[in-house]
């Protein structure tokens, strides 16, 4: 067993709240894992080139925010989570983007929005939206005295049974006013993925995942998993325990190793490849095990979070759904 050179953890503001975390993941303590981790992988991936997303256009973002356009996709997919980026003039680059969360009823994901209004900073502003739901708000932080600060607008909201989270950060000195209406309507064509049925259904569906091993990881009732776009997807019990998937292209051996978080014990794991790590025993961050390992030109991050540290047990549960994917 061998530990790579030391390294830091980050901490990330993910939207509404401050997280601790490794390179991999992060798990909030305070927001339920889809949310947390949904804001989590849209701020990490990095800015890949994606075909589309599913229920925006640039086209259509030109029309809605025209003060940044052009805008440009940086991360989409089908459903999960879109992120935008506009303009490039003086104050640099607007910054656009929602998370869909895909819950099991109405209730469900109301209270998604709910959880989320109740935990954010104090000494914010925080403003009804009623087009994004009964509890849907915007979220406005504590202004910054810093110079060349930017403003940014946090989103929460619910339809049927879908929830979403949704940031827009403003380019240096420009006002939010003139871009709220336009962002409302970009967060309200988020939630509209509820009407359609086979969106939501195949984004509770994770191509990179076996059901019969994910559900021995993960035992309990309250069981879902979730894509969050194409790059990454997550499940979860119910009882505080999750496992996490980040796929990323392009990236070589020297790479991938500098991803893997120094802090943790990492050992080799036969039968998945050159490079194919496992790693436990984390002194940063949340108890977990992470399994690194390369499919089809593609590196795949599994974390498995149970809130405590994983047995030996579970690390080979993990080993068995990175081969078994490998095998399909």
């Amino acid at each position: 067993m061998s530990r790579g050179p030391r390294d830091h953890v980050t901490l990330v503001l993910l939207g509404f709240t401050p997280i601790l975390i490794g390179k991999e993941h992060a798990v909030s303590s305070r927001l339920g894992f889809c949310t947390s981790f949904a804001i989590l992988i849209s701020l990490l991936q990095p800015a890949l080139a994606a075909d589309s997303c599913g229920w925006m256009s640039t086209q259509k973002l030109d029309v809605l925010l025209p003060e940044s356009a052009p805008w440009r996709l940086m991360a989409g997919g089908a459903m999960g989570s879109c992120k935008f980026t506009g303009g490039s003039g003086e104050g640099g680059v607007a910054i656009l983007g929602a998370n869909q969360v895909v819950k099991t009823n109405a209730a469900e994901a109301a209270a998604v929005a709910q959880s989320i209004r109740k935990n954010v900073p104090a000494g914010g502003r925080i403003v009804n939206e009623p087009k994004l739901g009964q509890y849907g708000f915007y979220y406005i932080p504590k202004a910054s005295a810093a110079a060349n600060s930017r403003l940014s607008a946090l989103y929460a909201g619910h339809y049927k049974h879908v929830a979403i989270t949704g940031q827009i950060v403003m380019p240096v000195n420009r006002g939010f006013e003139r871009s709220r209406d336009g962002a409302t309507e970009f967060m309200r064509a988020a939630l509209a993925v509820a009407d359609n049925p086979a969106a939501t259904d195949a984004a509770t569906r994770c191509p990179w995942f076996d059901d019969g091993i994910v559900r021995k990881l993960l035992p309990g009732e309250g069981f879902s998993q979730q894509t969050h776009g194409t790059k990454s997807c997550m499940a979860q019990n119910g009882q505080s325990m999750a496992l996490m998937l980040s796929v990323m292209e392009g990236v070589d051996q020297a790479v991938a190793a500098r991803l893997r978080d120094a802090s943790c014990t990492w050992e080799p794991v036969a039968g998945l490849g050159e490079g194919a790590m496992i790693g436990h025993g984390c002194r940063n961050g949340n108890p977990r095990a992470i399994l690194q390992t390369r499919q089809g030109g593609k590196l795949l991050n599994y974390a498995f979070v149970p809130k405590r540290e994983p047995t030996a047990a579970e690390r080979q549960l993990l080993r068995d759904l990175a081969k078994a994917v490998q095998t399909r």
